[in-house]
């Protein structure tokens, strides 16, 4: 019985080793995962349409029109500083990262 637990608990540990290694395999080539520097944009297509913007800056959001937390009276697509007095709450909400938040250039670039 004992041998029995160790071997599924082996499998369970093998099992998400492998897909901890298939999920970063699949984010080097930007499928299904991606990485993204602070202070960048990444744009996301499906097939050949624009489909919505992953922006990479700590404390602020990208003003999207489709979105709950869309400001109407800021200009679409403006990056906007996350605590907005008129944003709505969201539950596409970004987090907040624990480092320094330091921009080489003071702007946003694609990867």
């Amino acid at each position: 019985m004992l041998n029995f637990i160790g071997l599924i608990a082996a499998d369970t540990v093998l099992a998400l080793m492998a897909f901890v290694l298939v999920a970063y395999a699949l984010a080097l080539g930007n499928i299904f995962f991606t990485f993204g520097r602070e202070g960048t944009a990444k744009i996301v297509v499906r097939g050949d349409v624009f489909d919505h913007v992953l922006l990479f800056w700590s404390g602020h959001r990208l003003n999207d029109p489709r979105r709950t937390d869309y400001t109407p009276g800021q200009p679409a697509w403006e990056i906007l500083p996350a605590g907005s007095p008129n944003a709505k709450p969201s539950p596409y909400a970004q987090w907040q990262s624990t480092g320094d938040c330091s921009l080489c250039s003071g702007s946003i670039g694609t990867v």
